[in-house]
């Protein structure tokens, strides 16, 4: 059984570094010599900052060997000064972001631009949902709706008035669930690593790459779904895999579920995390266990199911009232699935990503049924058609769409910038100079602030995707099974946007558990050390 149990492990460890290792191969030589869109706007090319990367590398390496002495970790903080250092640290980055945000923020268009004005309707208007083409179409955009009308209501009622307080407080939840998330980055690091030290450096790079990233201002379900993922590895983590009782237990997955379940209802690819760690504890328990051990196993089998179903149906129930409560009565007949989204990412002129004639064709049939095998077969005629050789292409350069950006291909949505704000505070010229889009500040420091600001995420990106794989290295042994569930957490979003539409946006949730991985790696020196042992 326990050979069974490497076996699955060891398919989960050698496809996930294949994944990433893949990824830095394909952004690395194709980065700039083919053709596809979204292009990053770093200075450098992928293969300028690999380089860079590995000189600063050696520098410390070599600076370190004439010290001569591998950096020992200092002593422990205690928990109630390291949980009080991380909470004012954040709290001092949550007012950096709100500054930020104060000047950046816009009424952006696409599809939040459709939840933003319903959300401000039934909050302000006494408006309702009804049978709203747009909500039938996608139901599953129904809950963040919810949720931003009640902030707009909450800070209303606490008496928050003006123009900007019908859009800011959704920028503010917005804020609030990177912000939060950082928090569980920090700890995971340092539960997995059992380093203080690299858990700070997560959460720097945290706060440079996820918390200041320009999307914290966009009200919408990738900032409103990114605290769920590393949540439910952190409840995995430190509640079911910590406590023995059979009633903790039941609870921790009761808990995990609730945060599965309702994240999905705001971003169906949190349910990707909670997945993960059913299979690694099933795995794991099932395979791992002898006698006594296995028969425990089952019954902890039961409590899985049990905590999962209570913690659906009580989401369902949360979803049933939001969609009285807006006046939502949905058409579920008019409902897009999956298969348009498979059909969508298989269009090879867009390079799988969003094409509103795409939308108009599954549009064109009467009913879900009918829908879903208009796309299923419109997808395998489009796959057919492509050809062995055209469809590597296809595949190469939707990866780069994915993959090649590590802003996360902020600003490329339809009719991004349409309510620019006329606020115009101390910081504001500076700042929009770093994140908006040259073609909006129409000036040379505009581009060079808006290039900079691509140089320094792509750098961290490709750093991230180097410290992934070499996290994944490590003796198995050394991993714990929540690691291995955040492992497969990101090789399951990776074939998400490989195989459904392609957005480089749909990672940002699931960033925080990226920067987990990539510092839960092997220090190079120590392991040279080791091995010379």
């Amino acid at each position: 059984m326990e050979k069974i149990k490497s076996l699955l492990f060891g398919i989960i460890k050698y496809l996930t570094l294949a994944s990433l290792l893949g990824i830095l191969a394909l952004i690395i030589v194709r980065d700039r010599r083919i053709d596809y869109l979204y292009k990053n706007m770093s200075f450098f090319s992928n293969a300028a900052i690999v380089a860079i990367i590995a000189l600063a590398t050696a520098c410390i390496y070599f600076w370190q060997k004439k010290k001569s002495a591998e950096i020992s970790s200092p002593e422990e903080t205690p928990k109630k000064r390291r949980y009080m250092g991380i909470i004012f640290a954040s709290l001092g980055l949550l007012v950096i972001e709100l500054i930020v945000a104060r000047n950046i923020y816009l009424d952006t268009g696409w599809d939040c631009g459709s939840l933003t004005e319903m959300a401000r309707s039934i909050a302000f208007y006494d408006g309702s949902v009804g049978n709203d083409t747009y909500f039938s179409q996608h139901p599953n955009n129904m809950m963040l709706v919810a949720v931003l009308t009640w902030l707009l209501k909450i800070f209303n009622f606490l008496g928050f008035k003006g123009e900007n307080m019908t859009y800011f407080p959704m920028v503010f939840g917005s804020v609030m669930m990177v912000n939060l998330s950082g928090i569980f980055t920090f700890d995971l690091v340092r539960i997995f690593t059992g380093s203080e030290k690299k858990a700070w450096g997560a959460w720097g790079v945290f706060a440079v790459w996820i918390g200041l990233n320009p999307w914290i201002c966009i009200p919408y379900s990738d900032t409103y779904s990114i605290l769920f993922p590393i949540l439910i590895i952190w409840v995995y983590e430190k509640v079911i895999r910590k406590y023995d009782d059979s009633v903790t237990y039941a609870l921790g997955w009761l808990l995990a579920s609730l945060f599965a379940f309702f994240g999905y209802m705001i971003k169906p690819t949190v349910l990707l995390a909670f997945i993960s760690i059913v299979m690694v504890e099933i795995i794991d328990r099932l395979f791992g266990s002898k006698g006594t051990a296995r028969r425990l196993t089952l019954n902890r089998l039961m409590f899985i199911v049990l905590g999962t179903l209570v913690g659906y149906i009580i989401c369902l129930l949360i979803n049933l009232g939001a969609m009285k409560l807006m006046g939502a009565d949905l058409d579920p007949d008019k409902e897009y699935g999956v298969a348009h989204f498979v059909y969508m990412g298989a269009n090879f002129d867009t390079c799988g990503t969003y094409d509103q004639r795409d939308v108009n064709f599954t549009g064109s049939f009467p009913d879900k049924a009918s829908r879903n095998a208009g796309d299923i077969e419109a997808t395998k005629e489009r796959i057919r058609d492509m050809g062995l050789r055209k469809f590597l292409v296809h595949m190469e350069r939707k990866s780069l769409v994915n993959f090649n950006d590590g802003t996360f291909s902020w600003g490329n949505e339809g009719a991004f910038y349409r309510g620019i704000t006329d606020y115009d505070g101390i910081l504001t010229s500076f700042i929009r100079g770093l994140y908006y889009s040259p073609e909006i500040t129409g000036t040379k420091a505009g581009e060079f602030g808006y290039r900079f600001f691509h140089t320094i995420a792509q750098f961290i990106w490709v750093v991230i995707l180097v410290l992934m794989s070499s996290s994944i290295l490590k003796k198995d042994e050394k991993t714990s099974p929540a690691e291995i569930a955040a492992r497969l957490s990101i090789l399951a979003i990776i074939m998400f946007v490989s195989i459904f539409e392609a957005r480089a946006r749909y990672l940002y949730l699931y960033a925080p558990l990226m920067v987990v991985l990539a510092f839960s790696y092997r220090p190079f020196l120590k392991r040279l050390k080791s091995d010379k042992a």
